[in-house]
């Protein structure tokens, strides 16, 4: 049995599948779930966040709903970083939380995200503690 679960979310459709993913592992028999957002900055002469804070607490109270309707026990947590900081801040709550596993989507709803696999979910897969469940 999976004990912890880190699920990584930013409102785009692979990340829709990754809560699919998730809601599975807990039918499973998976223990508590962390719902993570990183809601991240463009630096510049301002800092601006791709969405508004309450967006993205709204985004993770969204899936905290979802997974606390199949009987996760499940809590909802919003980060913020720097552009192409996301990773350390997914990593750096998976070992917080003591996660087992790292849950994500393939490519994220950035343009600029990689052809085949997004950036984020690449240096998750080769920075993790843990085993990392990249969903497409």
């Amino acid at each position: 049995m999976l004990e912890k679960v880190l699920l990584a979310v930013d409102g785009s459709e692979y990340a829709d599948k990754a809560v699919a993913a998730t809601v599975d592992l807990v039918k499973a028999g998976a223990g508590e779930v962390l719902v993570l957002h990183v809601q991240e900055a463009v630096a510049g002469m301002t800092v601006v966040p791709a969405e508004s804070r309450q967006e993205a607490h709204e985004l993770v109270e969204g899936v905290v709903a979802e997974l606390t309707a199949v009987g996760a026990q499940v809590r909802g947590e919003v980060r913020s970083s720097v552009y192409r900081s996301t990773a350390r801040e997914v990593l750096d709550a998976a070992e917080t939380f003591g996660a087992g596993l790292i849950v994500l989507g393939s490519r994220g709803r950035g343009e600029l995200t990689g052809l085949l696999l997004g950036s984020l979910a690449h240096k998750v897969i080769h920075l993790a503690a843990c085993p990392v469940l990249v969903v497409r």
